[in-house]
């Protein structure tokens, strides 16, 4: 449906985990995705869940939090989880 992070700027960064703050975005799929409203929220960001792969290492699982007082907007829901987890499968290798 359309949902990532975008403009991080990161603070800290070691072999096992990342941290950083940037834009969180998702679109609405309403009434479909080609035309759905995107929506905008600053938020943190934390890699961790590190993978190695053809001698690399890489921080797969991202975990994006609502910055200060902030709340993410969900479609098609009426509560906003409080942080939203995926593993990437995005290998740069």
């Amino acid at each position: 449906a359309g949902a990532g992070v975008i403009s991080i700027k990161w603070s800290s960064w070691t072999a096992t985990s990342a941290k950083g703050a940037g834009t969180y975005y998702i679109n609405s799929c309403t009434p479909t995705c080609v035309s759905g409203k995107i929506y905008r929220t600053r938020a943190n960001v934390v890699l961790n869940g590190l993978t190695t792969t053809h001698g690399k290492n890489y921080l797969m699982r991202v975990t994006v939090m609502p910055a200060g007082a902030k709340t993410f907007f969900w479609p098609n829901t009426k509560k906003a989880p409080v942080s939203v987890t995926w593993t990437t499968n995005v290998w740069r290798g």
